[in-house]
């Protein structure tokens, strides 16, 4: 897909991201949400996803990609941080179901 979009309104859970993507239903671990979603890809031999800052707003637009916000849990301080994090072309009809 061309042009950038944001995909939904909705700000995901990294689980509903995943299940989205895959079409599987992953038990999230205790540790960095980021790093699991990263495994996670690793295993089902999905192409690395981008993710990028909320403020990284420029870099988004700039990069031609179909994103949506998902909330994600930062052991190392205790907080949420929201990050954008990339669709892949083949998992987009699943975000326009919602």
């Amino acid at each position: 897909m061309s042009g950038n979009v944001i995909l939904s309104d909705k700000v995901f859970s990294p689980q509903e991201y995943l299940e989205l993507v895959t079409g599987k239903y992953f038990q999230m671990t205790t540790e960095s949400d980021a790093k699991t979603i990263k495994d996670i890809f690793k295993q089902e031999k999905i192409s690395y996803v981008y993710d990028y800052a909320l403020n990284d707003i420029i870099t988004l637009l700039n990069g031609c990609k179909s994103v949506v916000l998902v909330c994600l849990f930062d052991p190392e301080t205790g907080e949420h941080v929201y990050r954008w994090y990339e669709v892949p072309d083949n998992a987009i009809a699943n975000f326009d179901m919602l």
